[in-house]
């Protein structure tokens, strides 16, 4: 279904939920501890409270850690889809924004909500629809994070410290992308985007500080490490590689700094686009061939490697037949080697589920890796939460304000001469110079119970109404 057939759909609609019951909040199937141990701030400040409630940031999605590949691979979304997703998302009353992180790992929808349980019903509808499918058979898979809980998940995410193989690289690259495409969807709301700017400055961050941007630590260079450890003499096979994104790019590398140049005719990339295929085999100097070949490809190699953005299945067990005994490593997601093929004797099949124990850091050097991490991350969660503290202070500093500036115009209306020019300008300072140092308090104050106890106290002394919010 086209993008815009399926975002039609919700458009001017009111979407339905799929459970008469509000979904509850699963927890991250392992949930990261907060080393702050703060939590933000609360949605109310009590009942006396004029403030609206600051809306919640939410996460839903799978990831590798609880959901295998058959069930991320039904929920990986295509360009179309995360179109549909966009519009949709838009469209709905009750969600402020989306930033859609969609990885090899992870399908990742960060929303603003001003309702919970009505955001994540709405989400559920959402991606229901877009994908054609029942997500109730899927939740326990599932993850949703709130507020602080899912932003220290974006960090973590962000830096490395989630992914398939602990540290590296190229999530940080793929959480920036995510986030242009929101700001270019004009979906980013101001939380989504001073949390996806802590996180990117997070990421930076461990990389820079823990050495981890020193390293060769990618999915990538886990395949090559679990090719070696299946076939040890792998460099001395026959390999087809079919793709040309950057999976396939660094694995393209990594073979052209083992082999010497007289061993490089072994390897042949496949790739349907002429452009794309001579640059790369430019670049590395292997043999290329257009996607005709494959099935004579496939009589004459030891190794196939896969990884391809093509959203469906390329190879299925009949084009396995006349195959010679091989090693298939299918690193696409969705998967591009219909998982059948494994079960045929002469054939070998991995996909990325089996790269997990492929980290090139040892348990030491992880731990130690995380220790340095976590501070970093305690950090930035820190000011993001300080920032989010200012927006729920500014309600009251902007009522304030504007109470003020209420009570100063009316006093100079009551006055008899003509020319108040002067004493506009005079009041005007001594309003500001009066406010200034308490202001800066409200802006400054890191301890959430205390901010509120303020609020409050400001609100109740200056007889403070909705009126001035």
């Amino acid at each position: 279904m086209a993008a815009k057939d399926t975002a039609t759909r919700f458009l001017g609609a009111t979407i339905t939920p799929l459970f008469k019951n509000p979904i509850p909040l699963h927890p991250n199937p392992e949930p990261p501890t907060t080393p702050s141990g703060t939590s933000f701030l609360p949605t109310s400040y009590g009942p006396s409270s004029l403030q609206r409630p600051l809306p919640k940031t939410l996460v839903f999605g799978v990831r590798h850690h609880s959901a295998p590949i058959d069930v991320r691979e039904r929920l990986s979304l295509s360009e179309a889809d995360l179109e549909a997703l966009h519009q949709a998302i838009t469209a709905h009353p009750n969600l402020l924004g989306c930033a859609v992180l969609n990885t090899c790992n992870r399908t990742e929808i960060y929303t603003v909500v001003t309702d919970v349980s009505a955001g994540l019903n709405a989400l559920v509808t959402i991606l229901s629809t877009i994908k054609g499918v029942d997500l109730l058979p899927y939740q326990p898979y599932w993850f949703s994070l709130l507020d602080e809980d899912a932003a220290h998940h974006l960090l973590r995410v962000t830096s490395g410290l989630d992914s398939l193989i602990m540290g590296e690289g190229q999530i940080l690259n793929q959480v920036k992308d995510t986030y242009q495409a929101s700001r270019q969807w004009k979906t980013c709301h101001p939380h989504l985007e001073r949390l996806f700017q802590r996180a990117l400055q997070a990421g930076k961050r461990v990389r820079t500080e823990t050495g981890l941007a020193k390293k060769d630590i990618s999915i990538s260079h886990a395949a090559y490490e679990r090719l070696k450890q299946e076939m040890p003499d792998f460099l001395q096979k026959r390999l087809t590689l079919v793709g040309g994104g950057k999976m396939a790019s660094l694995l393209l590398r990594a073979l052209h700094q083992a082999l010497p140049e007289s061993n490089r005719h072994r390897v042949t990339l496949v790739n349907r686009s002429p452009l794309r295929l001579k640059e790369l085999c430019d670049q590395y100097g292997f043999q290329g061939q257009g996607w005709d070949a494959v099935p004579k490809l496939l009589t004459q190699t030891d190794v196939l490697f896969v990884a391809t953005g093509a959203p469906h299945v390329l190879l299925e067990p009949d084009d396995f037949k006349h195959a010679t005994p091989m090693l298939v490593m299918d690193v696409s997601v969705p998967r591009n080697v219909d998982p059948a093929v494994g079960e045929l004797p002469h054939i070998t099949l991995l996909n990325t589920d089996d790269l997990r124990s492929q980290n090139p850091l040892a348990f030491s050097e992880q731990q130690s890796v995380m220790e340095v991490a976590e501070r970093i991350l305690d950090d930035e969660l820190t000011q993001y939460r300080q920032w989010l503290q200012s927006q729920q202070a500014g309600q009251t500093i902007h009522a304030l304000r504007h109470h003020m500036e209420t009570l100063r115009q009316d006093y100079l209306s009551d006055l008899a001469t003509e020319d108040t020019r002067p004493l506009d300008q005079a009041s005007r300072r001594l309003v500001n110079r009066l406010f200034h140092n308490p202001l800066v308090a409200l802006r400054n104050e890191t301890c959430p119970q205390k901010l509120e106890t303020k609020l409050q106290v400001l609100q109740e002394l200056f007889g403070l109404t909705p009126d001035d919010f």
